[in-house]
């Protein structure tokens, strides 16, 4: 198979993925978040706690790219 067509199939999961995501998102804020018997505490935990994963999986992104610029690979065997 070509390189070509690994990309193109990538490229439709990762939009197919983000669709279902996004959909799963809506209905469970709308159902969940949205409803009055929830208790007050959950309905502040749970955005807060994907926030706070973000904000680490950010961190985590940022930290590696930056230490990416100082590594010395000509020592490696591949």
């Amino acid at each position: 198979m070509s390189k070509g067509a690994f990309w193109v199939g990538g490229i439709i999961l990762a939009i197919s993925l983000l669709v279902i995501s996004g959909y799963a998102t809506y209905f469970f804020a709308k159902d969940v978040l949205g409803d009055s018997e929830v208790p007050l505490a959950l309905r502040v935990a749970i955005p807060a706690s994907v926030v706070g994963a973000l904000a680490l999986l950010g961190a985590a992104f940022g930290d590696r790219l930056r230490d990416r610029k100082h590594e010395d690979l000509e020592g490696a065997d591949y």
